[in-house]
């Protein structure tokens, strides 16, 4: 399980796609994303939690096509892992004027 907090106290614009908020590399170049989905976007007024389980059936995607990953590949793709991507930005200039977010993360762990 992977968890960590974000704050957003300066944002404008509108909200991005979440696809790709946590991504895990491997070794081999496999990258699965979760959209951490069915949790509110980082707020201005308080620190949002997220808890990401590192199951393969909770959310879990090839970042390149959106497939699910079985449970083999998940295994394989954690086992030589390379790196972990947590995306902080949720918003995207809108086109009326600039677009910005400051966005800070803490209390990131890892549960194995």
């Amino acid at each position: 399980r992977l968890q960590f907090q974000l704050l957003a106290p300066s944002t404008s614009g509108y909200p991005r796609s979440r696809n790709g908020m946590v991504t895990i590399t491997s070794s081999g170049g496999v990258r699965l994303t979760n959209a951490v989905s069915g949790f509110s976007a980082p707020s201005s007024a308080k620190w949002t939690s997220y808890s990401i389980s590192l199951r393969e059936d909770q959310g879990w995607s090839y970042y390149s096509t959106g497939e699910a990953v079985s449970f083999k590949k998940f295994r394989e793709v954690l086992e030589n892992a390379t790196s972990l991507s947590i995306r902080g930005d949720d918003n995207v200039c809108s086109d009326t004027g600039e677009g910005q977010e400051a966005v800070y993360i803490q209390n990131v762990m890892l549960f194995t």
